[in-house]
C-alpha cells in the first residue's frame, strides 16, 4: 500500500509529528529489525570464535523479540505490516547488500576474513536499529496521544542493550588487530579501550616527526 493523505487521519493531528513520516519511520523500524535478524543469523555462520557466536546468538533472540513488537505496533496503529514506501524498500536493500557481502566473504575460503567482514555487517545494522530505537522513544515522549502511548509501550518492552552497538563496535576492532597478526583482546573488555595510538608503543619515526614543527 502507498502513502496517501488519507493515511495521516489515522494521527490525530500534532504541531510536532508528520503522520506520513511517522508510519514510513515504523514501517523502516520494523524493516531494519527484520533485517538484523536476517544479519546476525548469517553472522553465525561466519563466526569461529565461541565468545561472539553466544554474543550473536543473544542478539538475535532480541532483534526477533523486537521485531515482533514493531509488529504489534503496526498492527495496532492499523499501518499495514506488509506496506511498501520507499524508505522500507531501501532499508531492505541495505540488508540484502550485507547479506551479499557475508556470501561473498564466505565464498573466498578465508575464515577468518569472514568473521571480521560479519562483525562489521552486525555493526551496520546495529547501528540502524540503535537509530531508530532511539527516534521512537522520542516519538513516544513528543506524542500525548494513542500513538505515542502505544509507541511508549513498544518503547519499554522491546529488549535492548545499550552496549550491543559500543561491543559491536569492539568485535570489529579486536577481530581486525587479531587478524593483523597483532595482540587482541578477545572478547573486546566491557569498558573503553585507549585510543589505538596511545594503545601501542610510539614508533621512533613517528616520535621525531611529530616533535618538528
Amino acid at each position: 500500500m502507498a502513502l496517501n493523505a488519507s493515511t495521516a487521519s489515522r494521527f490525530p493531528a500534532t504541531h510536532a509529528v508528520d503522520a506520513l513520516r511517522l508510519r514510513d519511520l515504523l514501517l523502516q523500524a520494523h524493516e531494519a529489525e527484520h533485517g538484523n535478524a536476517q544479519v546476525l543469523a548469517s553472522a553465525l555462520r561466519c563466526a569461529t570464535h565461541g565468545d561472539l557466536a553466544r554474543r550473536w546468538r543473544d542478539m538475535l533472540e532480541r532483534a526477533r523479540r523486537r521485531e515482533r513488537a514493531l509488529m504489534l505496533v503496526l498492527q495496532q496503529l492499523d499501518l499495514g505490516l506488509r506496506s511498501e514506501t520507499s524508505g522500507r524498500r531501501i532499508a531492505a536493500n541495505l540488508t540484502s547488500a550485507l547479506l551479499a557481502a557475508m556470501r561473498e566473504a564466505q565464498e573466498t575460503g578465508d575464515a577468518t576474513a569472514a568473521q571480521v567482514v560479519a562483525a562489521e555487517c552486525v555493526e551496520h545494522a546495529a547501528i540502524r536499529v540503535h537509530r531508530v530505537w532511539e527516534l521512537i522513544g522520542h516519538l513516544a515522549h513528543a506524542s500525548p496521544d494513542e500513538t505515542g502511548r502505544t509507541l511508549d509501550s513498544a518503547f519499554d518492552s522491546a529488549p535492548r542493550d545499550d552496549g550491543e552497538l559500543y561491543g559491536s563496535r569492539g568485535w570489529v576492532r579486536e577481530l581486525w588487530i587479531d587478524a593483523l597478526g597483532l595482540p587482541a583482546v578477545l572478547p573486546p573488555p566491557g569498558r573503553p579501550m585507549p585510543p589505538l595510538d596511545t594503545a601501542v608503543p610510539r614508533l621512533p619515526w613517528r616520535s621525531r616527526e611529530r616533535a618538528e614543527p
